[in-house]
């Protein structure tokens, strides 16, 4: 089990004493070139997966509002025929 401390700057987190250490090298400017490349690499590709997930939140909601509209123009269908049903029990709804 890694040994982990509180982070003051984010409230209720905890970092490793790995990530503790290049946090303190980032801060004093002795981080390695390829920790930096990797972990712009990291963030860029954070980046577009967020771009993917709200791209596909927003098509989610799409197809949501028009199963909506659907679901309304159904009841409206099936309230009109139970309507006509109320109004004549005799006749049948074709």
């Amino acid at each position: 089990m890694k040994d982990t401390h509180y982070n003051k700057d984010i409230p209720g987190s905890l970092y490793s004493e790995e990530e503790a250490l290049i946090a303190a090298r980032e801060v004093l400017g002795t981080v390695p070139a390829w920790y930096r490349k990797n972990k712009e690499i990291i963030e860029k590709r954070r980046v577009e997966q967020l771009h993917r997930t709200n791209e596909a939140m927003a098509e989610i909601t799409e197809a949501l509002e028009r199963f909506s509209l659907v679901q309304q123009r159904f009841c409206r269908i099936l309230d009109a025929m139970l309507s006509k049903i109320a109004v004549d029990p005799d006749s049948r709804v074709q």
